[in-house]
């Protein structure tokens, strides 16, 4: 859960800077390490709901948005040259 929490923030403030002006685009870099902390807090969640534990619900919902989060934030990823 704690890295959907990080991934959730690491995503939003991205989505945030290039909302006000501040970013024009994402870096591939930024986006692979969204990725792949996303992803793995995904696959923790899947895990946590399996053995159903103490906080699985919660795990799987926070990992699920930050999937989602990542997904939306890669829309704005650089564009090739």
């Amino acid at each position: 859960m704690i890295l959907g929490i990080i991934a959730l923030v690491i995503g939003l403030a991205d989505l945030g800077g290039i909302s006000d002006g501040t970013y024009s685009y994402l870096s591939q870099e930024e986006i692979g390490l969204l990725v792949i902390i996303s992803l793995t807090a995904l696959g923790l969640g899947i895990a946590a709901s399996v053995r159903k534990n103490r906080f699985w619900v919660a795990s799987l919902t926070v990992s699920i948005v930050s999937v989602l989060v990542m997904f939306s934030a890669a829309s704005h990823i650089t564009p090739s040259a």
